[in-house]
């Protein structure tokens, strides 16, 4: 009888040892992993509001469903004598689920932790970080302007920026209306009719604002078709040398400009001709004036 008992005791205690490790064995060969962006972008426009933009997605996720999810985040910040704690509550509607969306990106940048527990108990965890754009301009010198029609002006708009995600790209619409569509400055405005001019600022993730900038009024006067080929330079594109008739409208004087509004020099027309010999290839704009200095109009010569 005591025999059969500890050959009994023999057998269970295998039993269980052999139960054991296979548990073990199972638990230490069991796989799970997480994988998410490393960063995660929020666009937010001068008045604060932006669009709702999820946390987790593109995420790549193995293991043994279901899965339990958890978004840790301990931002820590000291201005002054205050100290400001921003907790994942404070940042994500949920941080239970697998695709929180952002309520708040104050405080940012946030480095947010997300943890992944399989059915197995299996823990994974990747790391992201929460990050705001938001971009703003200072428009110096934007109003308004008045033209005659056919004429055009010279608009000095300096527009620092402040914030936004770097590249940034600045483009002024409507675009055809300005020497440089391209850039902080549009240089000349040359609008047909009265336009209201804005400028698109796009940041390298995609985030963009807007801002009105200047309207240039556009006034009408009688012009004679024929007389504004008087101040067409001919030959146009030139080497260096071109023409410009005055003897019907008393052309006197011009002013030279790049297309980025830079004044390169002025002076008088002497024999009808002005020489930009020295002027390195490319389009110019001249603006030609008459007797008592009345404007008679702008246009485009190139250098080859």
């Amino acid at each position: 009888m005591d025999l059969l008992k500890t050959l009994f005791q023999s057998v269970f205690s295998k039993l269980v040892l052999a139960a054991v490790f296979s548990f073990c064995f199972f638990e230490s060969n069991a796989q799970c992993s997480v994988s998410i962006d490393d960063q995660y972008f929020v666009c937010v426009d001068e008045a604060n509001e932006y669009d709702t933009t999820y946390v987790g997605t593109n995420m790549t996720l193995t293991g043994q469903p279901p899965f339990i999810f958890s978004w840790h985040i301990y931002t820590e910040r000291t201005i002054g004598p205050v100290t400001l704690v921003w907790t994942g509550s404070d940042v994500l509607n949920d941080t239970t689920i697998q695709y929180p969306y952002i309520i708040d990106p104050a405080g940012s940048p946030h480095e947010a932790i997300l943890t992944v527990t399989d059915a197995s108990g299996c823990i994974a965890r990747d790391t992201t970080i929460i990050r705001q754009s938001k971009a703003s301009v200072t428009l110096m010198g934007a109003g308004m302007y008045g033209i005659l029609q056919g004429d055009s002006v010279y608009i000095n708009v300096f527009s620092p920026i402040f914030g936004g995600i770097a590249p940034v790209e600045i483009i002024w619409y409507p675009p055809q209306y300005v020497s440089n569509p391209i850039g902080v400055s549009p240089g000349w405005a040359f609008p047909d009719t009265t336009t209201e001019f804005y400028m698109i600022l796009t940041d390298s993730i995609g985030c963009s604002y807007d801002w009105f900038s200047f309207k240039v009024s556009v006034g009408y006067q009688s012009v004679d078709e024929n007389e504004l080929d008087f101040i067409r330079p001919y030959p146009n594109p030139t080497s260096g040398r071109f023409r410009i008739l005055n003897s019907e409208l008393g052309v006197l004087r011009y002013e030279l400009y790049d297309l980025f509004g830079a004044k390169l020099r002025d002076g008088t027309i002497d024999n009808d001709e002005v020489d930009i010999s020295e002027l390195p290839s490319g389009t110019y704009l001249i603006r030609v004036f008459g007797r008592d200095n009345t404007f008679l109009g702008i246009q485009s010569v190139v250098k080859t």
